[in-house]
């Protein structure tokens, strides 16, 4: 395998901790993989997402690539959440973000068979009208609600489009 000429830093993040283990899973496979086949091993750190069931943002991606870029970056550490018992958790903007300011999300629930999966549609197919709003809606499903059999919900982005789209 020949070593790519561009690739100097990696960063590997796992959603699983293996407790007693000197690292996570993804993190060592990653790490003997580049060990036994690359002549000049370039810079690997680790980290795990997602714990506490946090969704992983732009920001929090922004946070790992600028600790990639010191001189001496966290391995090991923990993103997402603040860790107060082993300090590795790497600090993030939690007002970056790669979206237009006027985009606008809105989330819907429904009861099921109260009319609400109908209604969910209109908002949809208000925004579609208007060529200058992007809009994507996803209606879909929650099965197995304790003490309903369904809940209907839909999802629903609008933005304006690039002047190009138009």
């Amino acid at each position: 395998m020949q070593d790519p000429k561009t690739a100097t830093a990696f960063a590997v993040l796992d959603r699983t901790k293996e407790p007693g283990s000197i690292a996570e899973p993804l993190y060592l496979d990653v790490v003997a993989a580049l060990n036994e086949s690359w002549s000049a091993r370039p810079r690997v750190i680790g980290g795990r997402f997602g714990l506490s069931s946090k969704e992983f943002t732009p920001a929090m991606a922004k946070s790992v690539f600028d600790e990639l870029k010191k001189f001496a970056p966290k391995n090991h550490f923990t993103i997402g959440i603040v860790d107060d018992i082993t300090h590795t958790s790497l600090e993030y903007d939690h007002d970056f973000s790669t979206e237009d300011p006027q985009t606008v999300r809105a989330v819907f629930y429904g009861l099921g068979s109260d009319g609400t999966v109908g209604a969910k549609r209109t908002p949809s197919k208000s925004s579609a009208s208007v060529r200058t709003i992007m809009h994507k809606a996803i209606l879909f499903t929650i099965r197995k609600r304790p003490g309903r059999s369904r809940c209907p919900t839909c999802v629903l982005v609008c933005g304006k489009t690039s002047s190009k789209s138009g």
